[in-house]
């Protein structure tokens, strides 16, 4: 997956940390770690649909929308049959993880194409019928929830798939996290969705605030417990 910070990702509104999060300073720099990790190298919820180029969140239709990242891995995905608007399959194969450079087929999958996805032919670039990108195509697996619903007890994320074409937007937008010496589970992230005639649509992220103290604390300790539950399975046809 790409690693360098792009020009055209959307710069964060604020310039440095308020180093309110003494408390739990191990937890953040934990998470935060993470995130430059994923891009270098079930908590099964709400999916948040793109078709139309717009995002469909509860039946309403947005083009941008506020939420806090609980967690992130990355995602590849191969589909034998050609793409149609229709389409609801699983993927043929496909893999989950928070190491981009270690990804293996999801123990799920019935028939996977090989042991490592390092090693398969389709993860390879001019593999795609159309274009010159991957025939397994590489995403990032984000889940979210309202500001609204930070602290509750019970509470179903909503889960963004953001696409090859806007893999490079994510992960300037980690870095400029990073650069703050932020996780993205302490800030409240807007999501912009624009469509586009050569990508079909674009996904930017935007950080419009740090959270305080104790929703951060609630923020880090949700990310703790729901560790790993983000690597699930597509669901069986």
């Amino acid at each position: 997956m790409a690693t360098k910070t792009t020009k055209d990702t959307k710069s964060t509104k604020s310039t440095k940390s308020t180093g309110q999060l003494n408390s739990y300073s191990e937890k953040l720099a934990k998470f935060a770690k993470r995130g430059t990790a994923t891009i270098e190298q079930q908590l099964g919820g709400k999916n948040i649909s793109t078709a139309g180029h717009v995002f469909t969140l509860d039946g309403q239709k947005t083009t941008e929308f506020e939420g806090v990242i609980v967690d992130f891995c990355n995602l590849k995905t191969l589909y034998t049959k050609p793409w149609t608007k229709d389409s609801v399959e699983a993927p043929d194969c496909y893999a989950v993880g928070y190491d981009a450079t270690d990804m293996r087929p999801h123990e799920k999958v019935k028939n996977p194409v090989c042991t490592r996805c390092a090693e398969c032919r389709w993860n390879k670039f001019g593999t795609n019928q159309l274009g010159k990108g991957k025939k397994c195509g590489d995403r990032i697996r984000i889940a979210i929830i309202k500001p609204t619903d930070i602290g509750k007890k019970v509470v179903e994320p909503y889960i963004l798939s953001v696409p090859p074409t806007s893999l490079k937007s994510f992960a300037g937008y980690a870095k400029s996290l990073d650069d703050l010496g932020l996780a993205a589970q302490v800030v409240k992230t807007t999501f912009h969705i624009e469509g586009d005639d050569t990508n079909q649509f674009n996904l930017s992220f935007e950080m419009e605030e740090e959270l305080g103290s104790d929703e951060a604390g609630a923020m880090l300790d949700l990310a703790e417990r729901t560790e790993g539950d983000i690597l699930f399975a597509y669901a069986e046809p």
